[in-house]
């Protein structure tokens, strides 16, 4: 259910917030267009860098920077570790390349353009970059949803690349939650919703080529109508020996381990992972129930079976794909403390009522840090109902104010993705 580790505390929260400067510079001003005047734009090639790629960082104009003199500056905090100086040729679009000159496991970047027009006023572009070894260490995540034919254009993957995402979902993409990977190339999910194959392969690749992960989507206990039929033994039932079921079309099965459902959905998980070429897994939860029963009655709770499932999970797809990006959802902030330190990326949380103030994504933030031992990123999916309910400009103020709380606190967020998508 999409609505978005710490190496040392101030250094990463410096980070995240210089990520933000240039994030919301590029949402305010235009992301797709530019950011001065909207008419030239200042941006890396790729979300994120390995320590042995080429650092590319693109100036696009419209033809009105030609000929003008430029000074780039990189900063590492507020030391400056490389200064050029040159000239703007014809061509609408300038590259700026070098290596990474640092042996560091992460290191962030700011990078500052000043731009001298011939006969115009000075001109000042910034934008961010980060170099990792792994880069589960810092993931600033988005999302995909839409997989239709119509939908294989890539500029929804060259925005969240100027958003700097390097962790993307791929919500919506299966044909089924019980059997993830369609044996057609073009079906209908479960909601209805028409998914193309190729696109979304197309759109992996598009990922990969600017260093973004990408994780396909898949519930933990979902089931089809007709899997529950041929399989009413695998699934969770009420106290009263009704099946559970969740907005009259999943029906939940049993994760513990021995049951078939736990083996049959981490052997889902590894067709996606193998045969759709994504990076990892969003383990998705619905966030209840807390506790159910087997067909024989036996009590379950849920929270005790989890880890097992995030474990077994990570030691499957790690037999596909040696680096890969695991994610469970903590909906509702449930159950962050059984399953924070288990093998996975990140201590995701779906943020829901009675959790709807500042102070609450405060608490919910350090408490989540604390029960990792501040070793993953804490991301954060907090839904802003201004974008539903109020004006564009109250809107992006409470975005701003989301992002600014996340930040200084020490997380990220599930915020933006598809293409322009809040």
């Amino acid at each position: 259910m999409p609505a978005t580790a710490v190496i040392a505390v101030i250094p990463v929260i410096t980070i995240f917030l210089i990520f933000q400067k240039s994030l919301m510079r590029g949402l305010i001003e235009g992301a797709n267009k530019g950011v001065n005047n909207m008419k030239s734009i200042f941006y890396p090639d790729k979300a994120q860098y390995r320590p042995n790629d080429k650092i590319r960082l693109v100036l696009e104009h419209g033809g009105e920077l030609s000929g003008a003199k430029a000074r780039l500056k990189i900063k590492r905090l507020e030391q400056t570790v490389l200064e050029q100086n040159f000239s703007i040729k014809n061509e609408h679009t300038t590259i700026f390349q070098f290596s990474h000159f640092c042996q560091d496991s992460f290191a962030g970047y700011g990078a500052e353009l000043d731009l001298l027009p011939c006969g115009g006023k000075e001109i000042f572009l910034s934008t961010a970059f980060d170099v990792v070894q792994n880069p589960a260490k810092v993931l600033r995540y988005g999302f995909l949803s839409d997989f239709d034919t119509k939908d294989s254009k890539e500029t929804d993957v060259v925005w969240m690349n100027r958003l700097h995402l390097n962790a993307v979902q791929f919500y919506d993409w299966s044909y089924r939650h019980d059997n993830l990977v369609a044996e057609a190339e073009h079906y209908t999910d479960m909601m209805g919703k028409p998914v193309d194959l190729n696109v979304v392969r197309e759109k992996i690749n598009a990922c990969h080529a600017h260093n973004m992960k990408t994780l396909g989507y898949g519930a933990i206990y979902a089931a089809s109508q007709s899997f529950f039929h041929a399989h009413p033994d695998w699934a969770l039932y009420t106290s009263a020996g009704e099946p559970l079921v969740f907005i009259d079309t999943f029906y939940l099965m049993d994760v513990e381990r021995g049951s078939p459902w736990h083996d049959h959905i981490i052997k889902e998980y590894v067709r996606a992972v193998g045969k759709v070429d994504f990076d990892g897994i969003h383990m998705d939860t619905y966030g209840f129930p807390k506790t159910a029963f087997t067909k024989d009655g036996k009590l379950i709770r849920m929270e005790e079976h989890f880890p097992n499932l995030i474990n077994d999970t990570r030691k499957a797809i790690s037999q596909v794909k040696d680096e890969n990006i695991l994610i469970f959802n903590n909906v509702g902030n449930w159950p962050v403390e059984e399953v924070a330190r288990v093998d996975q990326d990140a201590v995701y949380i779906e943020v829901w009522d009675p959790n709807n103030r500042y102070c609450h994504l405060r608490q919910i933030i350090l408490d989540a840090r604390r029960a990792c031992g501040d070793k993953k990123q804490v991301i954060l999916a907090a839904y802003l109902a201004p974008f539903r309910l109020d004006t564009p400009e109250r809107a992006l103020n409470a975005l701003r104010y989301l992002l600014a709380a996340c930040a200084a606190n020490g997380a990220t967020n599930l915020l933006f993705g598809a293409e322009n998508g809040v």
